[in-house]
């Protein structure tokens, strides 16, 4: 028999930890943004531990678009270069919706040598809304020909407010659109 022996040799065992992704900083929802409206940023952070060195990505998701900074161009989807181990970044988006509908859904994050993405909750709507009106109480200041009728506009919806005023008739009841109208001269 031959007898070997092994001196001053030592084994680094490889590391077993598996690559993964999370999301540690949740998106803020954007609520109900008007059409053709840019808002945002908001932000959602990522944060990988015993990554590889694989770019960590973010998938496209209708409506949102991303950047790394506040300031940044912003793209309907990330690559994001690191360098493997620990990895964190802020990934900032701007929600711009171009349909009255839901746009919640999850922004997908993968990469970075882990096994199975991450999503990041993002929440918001596209809305058209009109401009709200409040009539006053009933006119006053009555006379053969002038009277002074009280309103305001609380809100102006998606819209710019172009012009705003009252209707009269000398029918009552009359269907909107079918009165004389006449051009407010103030709010």
């Amino acid at each position: 028999t031959t007898n070997t022996a092994f001196r001053g040799i030592a084994f680094t065992p490889q590391s077993s930890a598996t690559p993964s992704l999370s999301i540690s900083s949740p998106l803020t929802a954007f609520g109900n943004i008007c059409l053709n409206t840019e808002a945002g940023p908001n932000s959602f952070t990522i944060s990988g531990s015993n990554l590889t060195t694989a770019n960590v990505d973010v998938a496209a998701l209708a409506g949102y678009t991303y950047s790394t900074t506040a300031g940044g161009t912003y793209t309907s989807t990330l690559s994001i270069p690191q360098s493997g181990g620990t990895f964190s970044q802020q990934v900032f988006v701007k929600f711009t919706p171009i349909a009255v509908q839901s746009y919640n859904g999850n922004i997908v994050v993968s990469g970075g040598g882990a096994g199975s993405s991450v999503n990041a909750a993002a929440s918001g709507a596209g809305v058209n809304t009109m401009p709200s009106v409040t009539t006053g109480t009933p006119a006053t200041s009555i006379t053969q020909t002038t009277a002074t009728a009280p309103g305001s506009i609380s809100s102006n919806g998606c819209s710019s407010v172009t012009s705003y005023g009252i209707e009269y008739s000398t029918t009552s009841g009359f269907v909107n659109g079918t009165g004389t109208p006449v051009a407010s001269s103030n709010l």
